[in-house]
């Protein structure tokens, strides 16, 4: 993560935050399918490159943040949004890994990864 984040934000000003932000969806997205339906050797390749597009968003969406509200003169609301989002990221994060551990239960594995995929397109 740390070889990832001050390249990806040379990307994110010298190519925008939003295709940035783009781009790690589709990332993520591609990375949950290939989990699910690649070999052993593309699975590797895809923790990798979902590790990747998951170290480049945190950075970018930080800073469309802050470049959203820097013209409206309200960057003074910067870290208590910021600290919001996370919050709700933080929550959703642990109610679908609980979620997702307890439908596997009923389902196959494939089930929750597909979802991860499906639900992780509107993000996008």
């Amino acid at each position: 993560m740390l070889l990832v984040e001050v390249p990806s934000g040379i990307l994110a000003d010298r190519f925008g935050r939003k295709r940035l932000l783009l781009v790690t969806g589709l990332v993520s997205v591609a990375s949950f399918l290939i989990l699910d339906l690649g070999s052993s050797l593309l699975v590797l390749g895809a923790y990798a490159a979902f590790g990747i597009a998951d170290a480049t968003y945190f950075g970018a969406d930080s800073a469309l943040l802050y470049d959203t509200l820097k013209p409206l003169d309200r960057t003074d609301e910067f870290e208590p949004r910021l600290g919001r989002l996370n919050g709700i990221f933080m929550a959703g994060f642990a109610g679908m890994t609980i979620t997702g551990s307890l439908m596997v239960r009923w389902t196959s594995l494939s089930f929750p990864i597909l979802l991860s995929a499906a639900l992780t397109i509107p993000a996008c």
